[in-house]
């Protein structure tokens, strides 16, 4: 009887964390596909307003006419990661039906971030849950860059919205008004905008604009003033379409994670719940510490046999495919079957790693390794991505002599600190160095340094810890499962060194880590 509640108690146990190594490929992995810029992205919006354009130079502006806008943007390519986009944008004289503006532009936007592919020029749309500070994104209306500010709620037909204002740079219209083309004309755009925080649609836009001659860097003569706002009818359709959006998004990214939590934590608490009162009783203490590490021994089972074994035939085969024949279409989702698999081997690895230090079972075999062999071979083994990226790697090995520690183990430290590096390092002109020098008391003192966009100084502290991640916002492009810092600081203390991040290192990002010197 006890066996039959033992069992089911196991059977229980092995749903529960099943639950939750699905709610990890679902974060990770399932929810950003689901929720990113679809392939086949359009978007249209018409707006209404009023014009005043000088008929010729320093003649004052025309008398107010109304003006209708419309705003059509198509994707024109679309790759697993990237978005390409038309944005044209035409105005109409609503008094004489003569269209005196026809603007059109070309942008390539990130999927998952909706920013830009050039990191200068910030957002193209305000992120899924969007945050409550500033944004330096494009405007959806006027064709340039500016800093949009939070400045409060509202609530449009039953929506909550956020408020944000904006002032813009001068801008170069000179080519988007007839009149103006043999001029120079520069206009200064400020605007309200409600964006929707969960899906980040806007729903609601008002742009106003004063344009002026430009003569030697000098702003001179008025040439236009106007406004225009989104139609009522089109924000009412913005806001039902982003209160859909907002309920998908809201059971992708929350509902279903939080369902396979509860029930995940419901098969845990109903495996304790099986056995027998006189059972509980008796053995509640040393059932409970079993517990933990059978949990422990049955996910690293699980993760080995039932997701591990699957997911190298899948690497293997979708490999496989790409060798043969297939069309263009076929090999780009090829790719990302097998890059998704590969993504989630690594994380396999990450999280038997850190079971192997938790439990004290990850096991070191030193030997007396070159420190100048050590360094060259890693920058060798990474060259090829960071060359594609047009990223320097480079040595600066300023001592020689021997290092006892475990080869794999630390090719596995400095191969996680140089990826991490390419990940923050710029695409043009970054630079990685791995440097060696003499340490104290007979250690050997490495450091990984970079050019990249630095650590803050709020996060410093948390960097070692387990499934910290430095960013974690919606918008970011850099992904992994916020193990391998820790992983890399339990190899170095299990081999007598240390590890630790520069503070005083203000160039981007250095981290350090001794060895012990040759025996």
């Amino acid at each position: 009887m006890i066996v039959k509640k033992i069992s089911a108690q196991t059977t229980l146990t092995s749903i529960g964390l099943g639950l939750f190594v699905f709610m990890l490929i679902w974060i990770y992995f399932i929810s950003p596909e689901i929720t990113k810029m679809p392939s086949n992205f359009s978007y249209y919006v018409e707006q209404i307003g009023e014009d005043s354009i000088a008929p010729k130079y320093a003649a004052p502006p025309s008398p107010p006419f109304k003006h209708f806008n419309t705003q059509e943007l198509k994707m024109i390519s679309a790759t697993s990661d990237v978005l390409k986009i038309s944005s044209r944008l035409q105005a109409t004289n609503m008094d004489t039906g003569v269209k005196f503006l026809d603007e059109s532009k070309v942008y390539e936007v990130n999927r998952y971030t909706r920013s830009h592919t050039s990191r200068d020029m910030g957002y193209f749309f305000f992120p899924q849950d969007t945050q409550q500070h500033d944004y330096f994104l494009t405007f959806p209306f006027g064709f340039t860059n500016a800093v949009f500010t939070y400045e409060g709620r509202d609530v449009i037909n039953g929506l909550e919205v956020y408020r944000f204002s904006c002032k813009s740079q001068p801008y170069d219209i000179t080519n988007a008004i007839p009149q103006f083309k043999p001029y120079k004309v520069l206009s200064l755009y400020s605007c309200v905008i409600w964006v929707e925080p969960v899906t980040g649609n806007h729903v609601d836009f008002l742009l106003q604009w004063e344009s002026y001659y430009d003569e030697n860097g000098k702003l001179t003569y008025l040439a236009e003033k106007g406004y225009k706002r989104t139609t009522v009818q089109y924000s009412e359709q913005l806001v039902e379409k982003a209160k859909a959006e907002k309920f998908f998004i809201q059971v992708i990214k929350s509902a279903i994670p939080i369902t396979l939590v509860i029930g995940s934590g419901a098969m845990l608490s109903f495996a304790r719940l099986v056995l027998s009162k006189k059972t509980r009783h008796l053995e509640k203490m040393n059932i409970e510490l079993r517990a933990v590490e059978k949990a422990k021994s049955e996910f690293i089972s699980i993760v080995s046999h039932e997701l591990r074994n699957p997911i190298q035939k899948i690497i293997l085969h979708s490999e496989s495919l790409l060798l043969d024949k297939v069309t263009t279409e076929q090999k780009s989702n090829i790719k990302i079957i097998f890059n998704s698999a590969f993504k989630l081997d690594l994380l396999i690895n990450d999280l038997l790693d850190m079971q192997k230090l938790e439990l004290g079972q990850l096991k070191i075999f030193p030997a007396n390794v070159d420190v100048t062999d050590l360094v060259n071979q890693n920058i060798i083994e990474l060259k090829l991505p960071s060359d594609d990226k047009q990223i320097e790697i480079k040595s600066d090995v300023r001592t020689s002599g021997k290092v006892y520690c475990d080869r794999k183990r630390i090719d596995q430290v400095l191969t996680n600190l140089i990826e991490n590096s390419l990940d923050f390092v710029p695409a043009k002109n970054g630079k990685i160095t791995i440097r060696v020098e003499k340490g104290e008391d007979s250690n050997m003192l490495f450091t990984v340094e970079d050019n990249g966009i630095g650590i803050p100084v709020d996060k410093m502290d948390k960097l070692f810890q387990k499934f910290y991640q430095v960013d974690t916002s919606p918008s970011s492009q850099h992904g992994g499962s916020g193990l391998g810092l820790a992983i890399c600081k339990g190899i170095i203390e299990q081999h007598g060194g240390e590890i630790w991040l520069d503070k005083t290192y203000s160039n981007g990002t250095a981290i350090k880590f001794t060895l012990p010197q040759m025996t």
